[in-house]
């Protein structure tokens, strides 16, 4: 049996259709690509006149660049700090170009409206070989770069979320997401990227060419072993969830201070310590994470060797470490004391061996930064204090009359009082004998010390053996605020174990 196929009739309607949207298209992006390439052509076409004398290279540039409305794009190994002098009249961009930079192993070439230098060795007209194009965009420096990669542990642990990732030298960055990965984007390739995480070395690594960074780092087992005081004993920082600072007894020795609070005062983040007078003796008063964390304005529980105490009766000489707990996790295990921060101190305990003596102390003097100009004169004192009552009230404030002022006046100039004109005048005043004083006496530098001395004695004798410890401490501190008022704190600690 024979089967007949026929043909179906062709559409030339349709074809005629297709060919003309197709050539259409074609013209339309070769007017494009020429129209490109012209405008292109057209930058180092433009005449320029121009007249510079014993200028640097780069402010040639910027010259140019401004008057043929086009930018110049160079990396750093392109040196434009050598003075030129070029003095051109109606010249094409290009030959003023070549004038100025091929002296100088400099090459162009035009890049979207953007002439791009580097410092080659090659000829002009062997830079635009569409082979060299890919070689001098390594010069270019990249508005920005695309970053992506992972971040893995060397330990096993495999991708680690929440990594911190920055950009060195600025506050642009990023972190892990669940898988390990990251994105970020860089200025150009000589920027740097910082990776951290908690318990692992930071590693720095600069961006470069690389658009994909995947990154191991290693655990940080020295920190992680560090023993940290929490509660009632001691863990390591490896366990350690809460938020905790610490300061060891190495770090306080460079602060030879009198008190704790002084001390620890700009040592521990968080930990915000004030003092309202200046007085010997007197401590600061503690805050953790401020006043309006939820602490507010209540201290901190202060626990020495497990006993609730005051920071600032113990001697800075005995404090093997302190502890600061600044959240709920890290003093939840104090309760209901503990939930504004808390402070633990640990202090030295003897050793076993030799007896060993040590002795040290601190002399030094301190006066006010800033105090008061009070008035010395008796007589201006006076008479504007006065003024004052009278003009606010109506009353005399001393009800001293004119004679009684002719009389302070007199005296204003005495600072020890002179037999001629005594300080103390009996008048007679209706038949009674009145009291009169008229001195002139510097109350303010008789009772108060520009010059504060103090002085700190430290004296530790400690030793063991096999059927106990001996540790004994002696600590002193004089201190002078003013003529009448001095501070004085001894303290003698001799346990034994």
């Amino acid at each position: 049996m024979q089967k007949t196929v026929r043909n179906k009739p062709v559409d030339w309607r349709k074809i005629m259709r297709i060919g003309l949207l197709q050539w259409i298209l074609a013209v339309s992006l070769a007017a494009g690509s020429y129209a490109k390439e012209t405008a292109a052509q057209s930058v180092l076409s433009k005449d320029l006149t121009l007249t510079l004398r014993n200028v640097s290279l780069k402010q040639a540039l910027n010259e140019i660049q401004a008057r043929a409305n086009t930018r110049f794009v160079y990396s750093s190994r392109v040196s434009v700090k050598e003075n030129v002098t070029i003095e051109v009249k109606n010249q094409k961009l290009s030959k003023v170009l070549d004038q100025l930079l091929a002296p100088r192993g400099i090459n162009y070439k035009l890049i979207d409206n953007q002439i791009v230098l580097a410092k080659t060795r090659v000829s002009r007209e062997e830079s635009v070989i569409p082979e060299l194009e890919e070689k001098l965009q390594q010069y270019v420096l990249p508005t920005e770069i695309r970053v992506r990669g992972t971040v893995s542990s060397s330990d096993g642990q495999g991708t680690l979320p929440g990594v911190s990732i920055v950009v060195k030298g600025t506050s642009q960055g990023t972190t892990t997401d669940s898988e390990g990965k990251y994105e970020i984007t860089v200025p150009n390739v000589e920027s740097a990227l910082v990776f951290s995480y908690v318990g692992y070395i930071s590693q720095e690594i600069v961006v470069g060419t690389h658009t994909a960074i995947n990154v191991t780092l290693q655990a940080d087992n020295k920190a992680l072993s560090e023993l940290v005081v929490v509660g009632y004993g001691t863990q390591k920082r490896v366990n350690l969830t809460g938020a905790v600072s610490q300061v060891q007894a190495k770090d306080l020795e460079n602060r030879p201070l009198n008190n704790m609070s002084q001390i620890l005062q700009g040592m521990v983040p968080n930990l915000n310590i004030t003092f309202s007078t200046g007085q010997p003796g007197k401590g600061g008063a503690l805050n953790v994470r401020g006043e309006t964390s939820i602490s507010g304005s209540a201290p901190p529980l202060v626990l020495i060797d497990g006993i609730p105490g005051d920071l600032n009766r113990i001697n800075p000489g005995d404090v093997e470490s302190v502890s600061v707990l600044k959240d709920a996790a890290a003093s939840a295990i104090y309760g209901a004391r503990g939930a504004f921060g808390v402070i633990l101190v640990t202090t030295k305990s003897a050793k076993n061996g030799k007896t060993s003596v040590s002795y040290s102390n601190n002399f030094g003097w301190s006066k006010p930064t800033i105090h008061t100009n009070f008035m010395t004169n008796g007589y201006e004192y006076v008479r504007i204090n006065d003024e004052a009552f009278t003009r606010a009230t109506g009353n005399s404030y001393t009800r001293y009359s004119e004679e009684d002022y002719k009389e302070i006046e007199a005296r204003r100039f005495d600072k020890t009082e002179n037999p001629a004109r005594p300080w103390v005048v009996v008048k007679n005043v209706n038949g009674k004998d009145i009291y009169n004083y008229y001195g002139n006496y510097d109350w303010w530098n008789t009772i108060f010390d520009m010059k504060q001395p103090s002085q700190q004695h430290n004296l530790n004798l400690s030793g063991g053996y096999r059927q106990g410890k001996l540790l004994f401490v002696g600590f002193a501190v004089f201190e002078r605020w003013h003529h009448a008022h001095q501070y004085r704190q001894f303290q003698v600690v001799h346990p034994a174990q």
